[in-house]
């Protein structure tokens, strides 16, 4: 009987969070636009591919960087 009700809560507690997703969905239209109207709009979040440009141009930097200073060196070291 026990393991009846521990299966109940379970599903119970997954029904609920799943409502509460999709009420979530369901209102992200309406609070997007109410956010804009009060001037409280969130900054986007960045998508991926904009992280990895990012990130491939520091990368793309530090490797000039090293390059530049290894020339450096083999320049003094010829002379």
């Amino acid at each position: 009987m026990n393991k009846h009700f521990r299966d109940s809560l379970y599903y119970l507690t997954r029904a609920g969070e799943h409502a509460t997703l999709g009420v979530r969905e369901t209102l992200e239209p309406y609070l997007t636009a109410l956010r804009t109207r009060l001037g409280r709009e969130p900054t986007p979040e960045p998508d991926r591919l904009e992280g990895v440009r990012t990130g491939f141009g520091r990368l793309e930097q530090t490797a000039e960087r090293r390059v530049r200073s290894v020339g450096r060196a083999l320049e003094r070291r010829v002379r």
